[in-house]
């Protein structure tokens, strides 16, 4: 960003405005409008200009410094309204993500590679319907060193098989399970409030593959929060920040209070729940999905060990 000249004073040389200025003005424009009458008070214009949502929430028509604001405690503690680390963005800066949802791969992959020199630091790819097919994804990130660069994947009611294809293509590509970055999309609450069923998406499958992340991928999420779903169904603004909560908590690792209006979750999604046991049999969290299959870095029972042979080239940073 440039930053300012000294000299540069912009409404410096305008008088304040005071809160009783813009009460006046406020109120001729209300009494035109037929909201207010001849004998209204400045003062009462903020009740007559304030508006009440479907939830029983008032909003202002003006929030100046006075005003005041809730706490929002401290970057990575409750109630995370300024970020889940503690360090905020500070120590990695901001995470510029570009959306792609063209379904020709290879005018996704210039698209891409474009987006990637030029500041963008991390991907949404939109899969299955309307979006990029699945068998495109490995010509899409063709290029793209998926340790460096996060890729979240948004396949809707193909998030399992999206998922797969993921996974398939960090082994081919040889990335390690630590730096591989990004999100799988899994948003079940959400699909079913969208399409009244979870058989797309079962919750037992989405939690096998949040362990699964939780375990061997440390910077891989499993589990998208999209409240638009909700939104778009006629949810007001209090159920719209409710509704998807429950999926929310495992990834903050904290339930909300007793005070929360969102109900409280079940076992399954406790982030009490013990990850799956490392051994070198398949992991029982694979049963979901059928197995991960031999050789697969998707859970700690099904990768191979360490010292196994698995080599990775050297490449350009």
């Amino acid at each position: 960003m440039t930053v300012p000249p000294d000299d540069m004073r912009l409404a410096a040389d305008f008088p304040a405005a005071t809160l009783e200025q813009w009460q006046l003005l406020a109120l001729a424009v209300a009494r035109k409008a037929g909201l207010a009458g001849a004998d209204s008070e400045p003062g009462t214009v903020e009740d007559l200009l304030s508006t009440t949502t479907y939830d029983g929430v008032r909003i202002a028509p003006l929030y100046t410094a006075a005003t005041g604001t809730v706490p929002t405690g401290l970057p990575g503690m409750f109630p995370y309204t300024r970020d889940s680390r503690t360090a905020g963005a500070a120590a990695t800066g901001w995470d510029v993500r570009q959306r792609h949802a063209d379904p020709d791969p290879k005018a996704t992959n210039a698209a891409v590679l474009a987006d990637l020199e030029n500041g963008v630091t991390s991907l949404w790819l939109v899969l299955g319907d309307g979006g990029l097919p699945l068998d495109g994804l490995p010509a899409a990130l063709d290029g793209v060193y998926l340790d460096l660069a996060g890729v979240v994947l948004d396949a809707a009611g193909r998030s399992l098989a999206a998922a797969d294809a993921w996974f398939d293509l960090l082994d081919a590509r040889g990335v390690p399970a630590g730096e591989a970055a990004g999100n799988l999309g899994l948003d079940p609450l959400g699909l079913r409030a969208a399409t009244g069923t979870d058989t797309d998406l079962p919750l037992a499958a989405a939690v096998g593959l949040a362990r699964r992340c939780a375990a061997d991928f440390p910077r891989l999420r499993a589990l998208t929060v999209d409240a638009t779903r909700h939104h778009d169904a006629g949810a007001a603004t209090p159920r719209n920040s409710a509704a998807p909560s429950p999926p929310a908590w495992p990834t903050c690792g904290r339930s909300p209070t007793a005070a929360s209006a969102s109900p409280k979750p079940s076992t399954s999604w406790s982030s009490a729940t013990p990850p799956p046991p490392t051994s070198s049999a398949p992991s029982p969290n694979c049963a979901p999905r059928g197995g991960c299959g031999p050789g697969s870095r998707r859970c700690a029972g099904c990768r191979p060990p360490a010292g196994s042979g698995s080599t990775r080239s050297p490449r350009r940073r």
